[in-house]
């Protein structure tokens, strides 16, 4: 009779990313800007405005996520573009119903 054995493996000390670097907990401004989708030159700017902050050795990614969402919201409301677009909607509507 045959016995079966299992052997577990010790866990690994350290996961690897896709590009085989272990992940950093606060990843360099290469890595934060491809998790927001902008280049490292960006993310430096942004980190001149004070929109995303650099902790240590890097940006922690989670927070910089969200500073990056609340700064990209506040200003899509502060854009003239976006108030110039409402004002012609509201024109353009207003026209379409003198007719």
């Amino acid at each position: 009779m045959t016995e079966t054995v299992t052997i577990a493996r010790p866990p690994s000390p350290r996961r690897l990313s896709l590009d085989g670097d272990p992940p950093s907990p606060r990843p360099s401004a290469r890595r934060t800007g491809a998790a927001l989708d902008c280049s490292r030159t960006y993310v430096g700017k942004l980190e001149a405005e004070g929109v995303i902050q650099r902790q240590g050795d890097g940006f922690p990614l989670d927070q910089s996520r969200v500073a990056y969402l609340r700064y990209l919201r506040r200003e899509r409301r502060q854009s003239p573009r976006a108030e110039a677009d409402a004002d012609h909607v509201k024109v353009k509507t207003e026209m379409l119903q003198l007719r």
